[in-house]
C-alpha cells in the first residue's frame, strides 16, 4: 500500500510540476510579448520625435539660408537682372545655394529621418526653400502697409522695423 501511495504522490507531484511549468512558460511568453510591444512603441516614439526635430531644423535652416542670401546677394542680383546686366538664371542659382546650405548644415541623423519619411529629400528641401522665399517676399510686401501713419502718410523705414516679425 505504501508503494501505491508513493506512486500516486509521484504522479500528483509530476502533474503539479507540469502545470506550474506550463503557467510559467505562458507568463514568460506574455511578458516577452509585452516587452517587445513596449520596445517597439518606444522606438516609434523616438523616430517620431527625431522626425519632428528634423522637420523643425530643416524649416529653420531654410529660413536662415534664404534670409542670408537675400541680405547678401539677392537684392543686388535682382537689380542687375532688372537693369539687364545679368541673366535671370543667376537667381535660380541662389535657390540652389540655399538648398545646399540646408543640406550641409543638417544633422546626418535628421537627413536620414527625412529621407525615410519623405523619399525624395531633394524635392522636399527645394520646395521648403521656395516656400521660404515666398514667405520673405510676402513679408516684404506687407511691411510698407504696416508703416502707414494715422494721417495716411507712410513712416520712414528704420532698421529696427526690419527685424519685427
Amino acid at each position: 500500500m505504501t508503494e501505491e501511495l508513493v506512486k500516486v504522490l509521484e504522479a500528483v507531484v509530476f502533474a503539479v510540476a507540469s502545470l506550474v511549468a506550463t503557467y510559467l512558460i505562458s507568463f514568460i511568453s506574455q511578458a516577452r510579448d509585452k516587452m517587445k510591444a513596449e520596445t517597439q512603441s518606444l522606438r516609434k516614439a523616438d523616430r517620431d520625435e527625431t522626425l519632428q526635430s528634423a522637420l523643425s531644423q530643416a524649416d529653420s535652416l531654410a529660413e536662415v539660408a534664404v534670409k542670408s542670401i537675400e541680405q547678401t546677394k539677392a537684392g543686388n542680383m535682382r537689380q542687375l537682372v532688372k537693369n539687364g546686366a545679368a541673366d535671370q538664371s543667376l537667381m535660380y542659382g541662389l535657390a540652389t545655394q540655399a538648398v545646399n546650405k540646408v543640406f550641409n548644415q543638417m544633422k546626418p541623423e535628421y537627413l536620414d529621418a527625412l529621407w525615410q519619411s519623405m523619399g525624395n529629400l531633394n524635392s522636399y528641401i527645394n520646395d521648403l526653400v521656395e516656400a521660404k522665399v515666398l514667405e520673405l517676399k510676402t513679408d516684404q510686401q506687407a511691411a510698407p502697409e504696416k508703416k502707414t501713419r494715422a494721417n495716411g502718410t507712410r513712416a520712414p523705414a528704420s532698421r529696427s522695423d526690419k527685424n519685427v516679425n
